[in-house]
């Protein structure tokens, strides 16, 4: 059994971001050289954060956050991070989910995010959910490294529903987005 918080101890996520191997936050690298000041200023700075946990006093499994684009408040970015130990058990794609329903209820149109040209099992998870790649910033700095990476820019775009005064209609460009 699981559960899914929106908030945890400063201490308990904390470990979870030491916990990661440096492959991990390599690919997650809102986290790369913080320390636990730092990561609770990321965690408090207006996201909406979710954490999985298997049960009581287990340590955090995954962690997701949206984060609403400022002056845009039916877009919101994402992030996403599975502890290693938990990687390809499923732990993300529940997670996604359920900030995907969590997003729709709120009337949010699109989730933007961010993944390494490399990250080929966040790719896969993306892509299986629905996401479209938007676009590909090439060489992009790794913070913390002298390496360049690729990134893609990826948005799942969701139906809006009816509200007074706009017809039901859905914001889905698709057929204009090349999928990666």
């Amino acid at each position: 059994m699981y559960k899914i918080l929106e908030r945890v101890p400063d201490e308990t996520l904390y470990t979870f971001v030491k916990s990661l191997t440096p492959d991990t936050t390599r690919n997650f690298y809102n986290f790369v050289g913080r320390n636990s000041e730092g990561i609770k200023a990321i965690v408090e700075d207006g996201r909406q954060n979710f954490f999985v946990q298997l049960y009581d006093g287990a340590p955090i499994t995954a962690y997701g956050f949206l984060k609403t684009k400022v002056g845009c408040p039916w877009i919101v970015t994402f992030g996403l991070v599975v502890a290693d130990n938990y990687q390809g058990k499923g732990y993300g794609k529940l997670l996604l989910d359920f900030m995907i329903h969590w997003a729709k209820e709120r009337n949010i149109t699109k989730i933007w995010g961010s993944v390494f040209y490399d990250n080929e099992h966040a790719i896969k998870l993306y892509k299986d959910v629905g996401f479209v790649c938007e676009g590909c910033f090439l060489n992009e700095v790794v913070e913390g490294s002298d390496k360049f990476r690729h990134l893609y820019s990826i948005a799942l775009y969701l139906p809006m529903r009816a509200m007074s005064g706009i017809s039901n209609w859905s914001t889905n460009p698709q057929w204009y987005i090349e999928r990666f």
